[in-house]
């Protein structure tokens, strides 16, 4: 499968038995079928979603809602914002060509943004200093444990996408399933992390800082639909831990 010829094999789920395979040229992975790289991300991201024509639909509305979320932002009118805002708005975009037309376009574009996301939360975050100088002075009327956590905010966003990228790239190149489970299973984790972070920020700032708010409950409620039991039975394993 590393000599040319290869034609991708990927058929959509949402053309039934009319479902034709994509034809694009194949990229030279050396295990399985052959594929496409867009189309490798975007079954990458339906088996995240939950593998089921279900959740796929759950998530095109999910996918829609984050659009909207991303272009209403006020994140635009700020030049320290615009990278989390242009990202925001191409993988948002890129979702919603995947899941809706699982079309290969959406696939790359989530690929390359889901990394610059990751490079956008992390670039100039102050809390790796902050955690290493314990004399660092701190923002006015902020305690140390208070400017720990919410400049963690940024890093745990950081991580919950590197970490899915990682699982991608452990998928494609190793083709080790359970490498990949183990990084998913570390961005499913921090997601979580971050989904509780969030909403004591928010109840700590008594409601003025809720800009990810809508994001984290439009992310869990579609993880929810999409999974149903078996995601609300590893939720509560994870909380229990």
């Amino acid at each position: 499968m590393r000599t040319l010829g290869f034609s991708c094999a990927y058929v959509r789920a949402a053309d039934g038995e009319a479902a034709t395979p994509c034809g694009r040229r194949a990229t030279r992975r050396k295990f399985g079928e052959p594929k496409c790289l867009g189309h490798w991300v975007v079954e990458y991201l339906l088996s995240m979603a939950g593998g089921t024509e279900h959740a796929r639909k759950t998530w095109v509305v999910a996918s829609g809602i984050m659009l909207l979320l991303a272009a209403g932002s006020g994140w635009w009118l700020r030049a320290t914002t615009l990278p989390h805002a242009i990202t925001a708005m191409t993988l948002t975009c890129g979702l919603v060509i995947c899941f809706l037309w699982e079309h290969p376009v959406g696939g790359v574009t989530c690929l390359v943004s889901a990394a610059l996301t990751a490079l956008a939360w992390a670039r100039g975050n102050l809390f790796g200093y902050y955690l290493l100088n314990p004399d660092a002075k701190l923002p006015e009327g902020s305690t140390r444990a208070q400017t720990l956590f919410v400049t963690s905010l940024d890093i745990q966003v950081a991580f919950v996408f590197a970490f899915s990228v990682v699982g991608f790239v452990i998928n494609y190149y190793v083709n080790n399933d359970s490498e990949m489970r183990f990084w998913r299973g570390l961005s499913f984790t921090l997601s979580i992390l971050l989904f509780l972070s969030v909403l004591i920020y928010a109840v700590a700032t008594e409601g003025r800082s809720v800009a990810l708010v809508p994001w984290v409950v439009v992310l869990f409620g579609a993880l929810a639909i999409a999974r149903g039991g078996r995601f609300a039975r590893k939720l509560a394993a994870i909380l229990r831990v």
